[in-house]
C-alpha cells in the first residue's frame, strides 16, 4: 500500500510541475503584457518597451484575444503622415511638428509604460524612422544625410558615398541596417551600421529589378516599389500591382526578400484567403513584419499572415468603442508587439497590441 501511495504522490507531483513549467513559459502562447515578454512557447524577453499597466480593450485575434494599450502621460505632438515610430527598451520615438511648425524628432520617455516627456531632439525629414533597439536612426536632409541618436546625443553621416538616402532600417537586436532611396528604384543596400556610420555597404537588390517592372505594358506591371521595414529574417518591398487595369483592380503587394537579397515570397492583402475571409481595402506601403508575422494594414484593421509560410492568419478589428482606429506610423519590435498613432482621432495617441 505504500508503495501504491508513493507512486501516486509522485504522478500528482509531475503533474502539477508540469502544469506550472507550462504556464509560467506561456504554453498556449502568451501574448506579453507590462513585463514586455513576447509570445512563444519560451515567452522570451523582448528588447522593446515596458506595456502600459492597463489594457483599453481585448481585441479578437482567431480564437484568443489580445490586448490593445494605449501609452498616456505627456501630451503628445501631432505626428507627420508618412513616418512611422521606433522604439527602445525606455523611448518611443517619431516625426512630429515642432514649434516652427516643422518636422522634427521626438523622444517620448518611457517608465513603466507611461510616457513621462517629451523631448525635441531637432529638425528631420518626414521620412521612416527605425531603431535596432539602442539607436535610433532617421534622414536628416534632402542629401541623403543619416542621423543617429543614441539615447543621449545625436551624430549624423552619409550612408554610402553617391547614394541619395531616403529610407534607412536597422534591424531591431541587430547591427545590421538596409537603406535605400525613397523608391526602390535606387539600389537597396545592406551592411553593419552604428552611431559610427555604415560600414561597406553591399547592394543586395539592384535597381533593374523594379525598374523593369515598372516599365512593363502587361499585368506584370509593379511601380513605386518601396523599402518598408527589415528583420532578421530579410527585407521587404511595397508595391504597386495595376495587373493591367484601373484603380479597381490595383493590388499592394509585399515581397520579402532574405539577407542574400534571394525572393522568399509575396504576400497580398487579399489572396490566397481562405472561404469566408472578408476582401478588405488596401493602401499603398501599408505593411510592415514582426517576428512572426506580415501585417496588413488599413482603416480599422490589422490583417495578419504567417512569415514562414505566407498563410493566412486572422484579422483583428481595430474598434474601440464606437471609435475607428485608423493605423499609422506602424513598427514591431523584436517581439510580436505592434506600435501604431491614430489618423483618425481627434488627439495624438500611440498605441500597441501584443500578439
Amino acid at each position: 500500500m505504500k508503495t501504491s501511495w508513493k507512486k501516486l504522490l509522485t504522478v500528482v507531483s509531475t503533474a502539477l510541475l508540469c502544469g506550472a513549467l507550462l504556464t509560467g513559459c506561456g504554453g498556449s502562447g502568451g501574448s506579453g503584457g507590462s513585463d514586455g515578454s513576447g509570445g512563444g512557447m519560451l515567452g522570451s524577453k523582448s528588447l522593446g518597451p515596458d506595456a502600459p499597466k492597463e489594457v483599453v480593450a481585448q481585441l479578437k485575434f482567431g480564437d484568443k484575444d489580445v490586448p490593445l494599450y494605449e501609452y498616456t502621460g505627456a501630451e503628445l505632438p501631432k505626428f507627420i503622415s508618412g513616418t512611422t515610430l521606433a522604439v527602445t527598451k525606455d523611448a518611443i520615438y517619431g516625426i512630429g511638428y515642432g514649434a516652427d511648425k516643422k518636422a522634427h524628432l521626438q523622444k517620448f520617455a518611457l517608465k513603466d509604460g507611461a510616457i513621462t516627456g517629451v523631448e525635441d531632439l531637432g529638425t528631420a525629414e518626414d521620412m521612416p524612422v527605425s531603431s535596432d533597439g539602442t539607436n535610433i536612426y532617421y534622414i536628416l536632409d534632402g542629401k541623403g544625410t543619416v542621423g543617429c541618436y543614441d539615447g543621449k546625443a545625436a551624430t549624423s553621416f552619409t550612408a554610402a558615398s553617391g547614394v541619395e538616402v531616403s529610407r534607412v532600417y536597422a534591424i531591431y537586436g541587430g547591427k545590421d541596417a538596409y537603406i535605400s532611396g525613397q523608391f526602390a528604384s535606387r539600389d537597396v543596400l545592406f551592411g553593419a551600421i552604428s552611431k559610427e556610420g555604415m560600414k561597406d555597404p553591399k547592394v543586395v537588390l539592384p535597381k533593374d529589378e523594379f525598374g523593369k517592372l515598372s516599365q512593363a505594358k502587361d499585368v506584370t506591371k509593379e511601380s513605386n516599389a518601396s523599402l518598408v521595414c527589415a528583420d532578421k529574417d530579410g527585407f521587404y518591398i511595397s508595391t504597386l500591382a495595376t495587373n493591367g487595369g484601373g484603380s479597381d483592380k490595383w493590388t499592394f503587394p509585399l515581397h520579402m526578400y532574405g539577407p542574400d537579397g534571394k525572393k522568399i515570397r509575396t504576400f497580398d492583402c487579399n489572396a490566397d484567403l481562405p472561404s469566408g475571409a472578408e476582401k478588405r481595402k488596401a493602401g499603398e506601403r501599408q505593411a510592415i513584419a514582426t517576428k512572426d508575422y506580415v501585417v496588413f494594414f488599413y482603416s480599422g484593421y490589422l490583417r495578419l499572415f504567417n512569415k514562414k509560410d505566407g498563410k493566412y492568419v486572422g484579422d483583428i478589428e481595430l474598434m474601440l468603442e464606437k471609435h475607428k482606429i485608423d493605423p499609422r506610423g506602424v513598427t514591431a519590435d523584436d517581439a510580436n508587439h505592434i506600435y501604431f498613432t491614430d489618423a483618425g482621432g481627434d488627439q495624438p495617441m500611440i498605441y500597441r497590441i501584443d500578439l
